[in-house]
């Protein structure tokens, strides 16, 4: 499944546009970006048809490689991990 997202890094005031190549329950895998280092806290958005708002979840870099990041999320409500759960069953479309 591949899927577009928006990662934000709040302390450090950017946010981009990235490709999530793997995503579950527990996080996603998105294309790499030399700015993000393990530990960082990021926020996710995602945006997709099904939804009129975009989905935000916080999220803790897990691990890095040249080309993609590994993001834990950090659910702050039963209703993000609902909207996880309804991506995965929708497959994104």
């Amino acid at each position: 499944m591949r899927l577009a997202a928006v990662v934000a890094h709040r302390e450090r005031g950017w946010q981009r546009d990235v490709i999530v190549f793997d995503l579950g329950l527990g996080g996603a895998c998105v294309e790499g970006s030399d700015v993000l280092g393990v530990g960082d806290r990021v926020q996710v958005s995602f945006v997709t048809a099904d939804r009129w708002d975009p989905l935000q979840i916080a999220a803790r870099v897990a691990w890095t490689s040249p080309q993609r990041v590994g993001l834990a999320f950090e659910y702050a409500s039963p209703e993000a991990t609902w909207g996880i759960f309804e991506l995965l069953v929708s497959g994104a479309r």
